[in-house]
């Protein structure tokens, strides 16, 4: 499996490289409290109101750099096979793997941290990475 720089996971669609045979899969660094690498998760909360919604702030290695307030579920239910083949249902992660498992999967499906952000700070944001891209970094 890749290693997985600075951050904590990585998912397939960050790597850039394809193509893949398995494009919803994430790897996590060891030490999280998650399996080493999840292929096609489900996840659901443990409790749907979004009023159980906890917000603390997350980085992001596609917007280095930044750190942003996102509201994730606190507690999830996921399914999803491990790296050796063998399905899981129904495995309950809280904490930090459960904001993994949805910062990931936000990923999987397209979305970022900026997805998250209110519309003043997208707008400023993806400015300064649009200026920062053109200057020849990130």
């Amino acid at each position: 499996m890749k290693q997985i720089p600075d951050g904590v996971a990585l998912s397939a669609n960050q790597l850039m490289e394809g193509p893949f045979l398995i494009e919803r899969v994430f790897a996590v660094k060891p030490g999280q409290g998650l399996p080493e690498g999840v292929i096609n998760p489900i996840w659901r909360p443990l409790v749907a109101p979004e009023s159980s919604l906890v917000a603390d702030y997350e980085g992001c290695l596609s917007i280095p750099g930044h750190r942003l307030m996102v509201p994730r579920y606190p507690t999830i239910f996921l399914d999803y096979i491990d790296i050796d083949g063998i399905v899981h249902y129904d495995e309950q992660f809280s904490g930090m793997a459960a904001r993994i498992v949805q910062h990931e999967c936000d990923h999987l499906d397209g979305r970022t941290i900026l997805d998250h952000a209110p519309k003043e700070v997208k707008y400023r944001l993806r400015s300064e990475i649009i200026r920062r891209r053109k200057a020849g970094g990130v």
